[in-house]
């Protein structure tokens, strides 16, 4: 049998959390097998457990230090705080969120965060679970996998194979409560877009298209709805989607307006948006490194220092190393392309 003891005293600065949290102690229950040889279950390693308000940080025993694991309650209980304010939610509809902390048996698996109806599943390397000061930057990617337990929280079924707009939806909850801190090229959603509406590349999204292109298309789209209308209508729209089946009439139910009259207001936007010579230069750079890679073509074209300066970022290193890590998520392995990485944990 596996316990967590909880404590109710503070850690740090954060307000009724469980500090701890010692692992419970298991006890491998022993089984006569045939012939008479003892036989054992199979050994399910102790967990250490720490909850700080709605976070509750669990991670197998000796893989991560008290320090880290505060400080990943103390940032997940922000991020939770703004997801909910954003889509205008009451905490108490979705209640606590288990981070799950777990050692990447692989390369493909080091930096994933999934997010789902249970809680967040944080993936590193053993060496990447101590210290302090790697969660600071990974604000936006907890927002966004946080987001999707909300939404598997307050809403019921499936998403129809034909609906694309489920990852848009908690893209734009995460750029909302986070804007401007996501990796290349989410970092910009409404300029990527422009960029694509001005190379005549841009398409609502759908399921034959690349990955990475409906997640910053349906963004776009979707954060537009949501200043608009709102973020309460990302989590109406969700809940719509999934009984609907039919992205029309889920839209159609919402907004009171057909998919094709919403798009034609949120193409009106983008050419509103790129008014000024500066914005139009850098809505095309970036639409061009969309439009490029979603065709799986490595932009040759693309000068490092060019791109860090329309982007506003200081060094062409950084653009350039986005850049590279994004291209390889993009041909890696289908079953680990629809993970996320975090930032800055090096």
């Amino acid at each position: 049998m596996l316990q967590c003891i909880n404590s109710k005293e503070g850690v740090g600065p954060m307000r009724s959390a469980g500090t701890l949290v010692a692992s419970a102690a298991l006890v491998a229950a022993l089984m006569c097998g045939s012939q008479g040889v003892w036989a054992s279950e199979p050994t399910v390693k102790p967990v250490s457990t720490l909850q700080a308000e709605r976070a509750i940080v669990c991670w197998p025993l000796g893989l991560v230090d008290d320090e880290n694991a505060a400080e990943l309650a103390l940032i997940a209980n922000e991020v939770f705080a703004r997801v909910d304010s954003v889509l205008e939610v009451d905490p108490d509809s979705t209640g606590s969120a288990q981070l799950m902390c777990e050692e990447a048996t692989n390369a493909s698996q080091a930096g994933i965060i999934a997010g789902s109806r249970s809680g967040i599943t944080v993936s590193l390397p053993p060496e990447k679970w101590r210290g302090t000061g790697r969660w600071a930057g990974s604000r936006h990617l907890l927002a966004l996998e946080y987001s999707r337990v909300v939404l598997g929280r307050t809403s019921t079924g499936e998403y129809s194979p034909k609906v694309a707009f489920s990852d848009g939806i908690v893209n734009a909850s995460a750029d909302l409560a986070y804007p401007g801190q996501a990796d290349f090229p989410f970092r910009c959603p409404h300029l990527v877009c422009a960029g694509l509406l001005m190379l005549d590349c841009l398409r609502l999204p759908s399921t034959g298209q690349p990955w990475f292109y409906v997640f910053v298309v349906g963004e776009s789209f979707c954060r537009f709805l949501a200043e608009e209308h709102g973020g309460q209508v990302l989590v109406e729209l969700d809940r719509a989607l999934r009984l609907a089946g039919d992205a029309n009439r889920a839209f159609m139910g919402v907004f009171g307006s057909s998919l094709d009259e919403l798009e034609e207001d949120w193409r009106s936007m983008l050419r509103g948006s790129v008014l000024e010579e500066r914005d139009r230069t850098r809505a095309l750079m970036l639409g061009r490194a969309v439009r490029d890679l979603s065709m799986s073509i490595w932009p040759s074209w693309m000068d490092m220092g060019s791109l860090a300066e329309v982007i506003s970022l200081d060094s062409p290193s950084l653009v350039r190393q986005s850049v590279q890590r994004f291209y390889d998520v993009c041909n890696a392995p289908v079953r680990y392309r629809f993970g996320s990485w975090i930032e800055n944990l090096s």
